[in-house]
């Protein structure tokens, strides 16, 4: 009885034995500033190879390569070479986005329009490589970047929207289908560059066609 009073009393006196943490590079909820440095650089290396090659030519090897980077590196900055097309498109949406917001506030509807769409016409031209893979080789693919591309899509054609219903409701523009109306002005250079070179139709010639061919000039 004796002994087994003895036992019980050391195991109430055992030390608990204490769980170790395990030491690791710490989890960040904001990017660090070194890792959007590189992302950028990344990015600005594949804008390049874009402009100097094709899309078959381009593959995170070779981004990696140009930058004296591991191929293996570049998947903690992009999942795929999908994820990297659809972050710079990203990228030119959010860049887009600001620059129009300048023409935009512009009070003279009609001024306010062809401000608006000069600044569509040099952004379209500054990001062409982009914006032709965008609409022949972006996969769909189940990530947060689409959904995120897909609304500042949807948000840049709601302020462009608002810039043709403001130039029908002071007679610069035929009274149409405003949505409709936006897509043909808005939507046509692109159309124009995907089959075009800038050689042949420069922003410039654009920009007076379309002013000519609504009566802004």
């Amino acid at each position: 009885m004796q002994k087994q009073i003895s036992e019980k009393k050391s195991q109430r006196e055992k030390p608990e034995r204490k769980t170790r943490q395990r030491v690791g590079r710490p989890r960040l909820d904001v990017p660090s500033d070194s890792f959007m440095q590189q992302r950028s650089k990344i990015l600005r290396k594949a804008t390049q190879l874009l402009n100097e090659g094709t899309y078959q030519n381009l593959s995170l090897a070779r981004i990696a390569g140009a930058l004296e980077l591991s191929k293996a590196s570049m998947y903690y900055y992009f999942k795929s070479k999908h994820h990297l097309l659809y972050a710079l498109y990203e990228e030119f949406l959010d860049e887009h986005y600001e620059r129009m917001s300048d023409s935009l506030n512009i009070e003279d509807s009609r001024a306010r329009l062809l401000a608006a769409f000069q600044c569509q016409v040099q952004g379209i031209v500054k990001n062409l490589p982009v914006l032709r893979l965008r609409f022949t080789h972006f996969p769909f693919i189940e990530d947060a970047i689409v959904e995120r591309c897909m609304r500042k899509e949807m948000q840049h054609t709601a302020r462009l929207a608002t810039v043709v219903e403001s130039a029908i409701e002071d007679g610069h523009l035929p009274n149409v289908d405003s949505f409709l109306l936006m897509e043909l002005i808005f939507g046509m250079p692109l159309l124009v560059y995907r089959s075009h070179t800038v050689s042949e139709f420069s922003p410039e010639y654009i920009e007076s066609q379309v002013a000519l061919l609504f009566d802004l000039a």
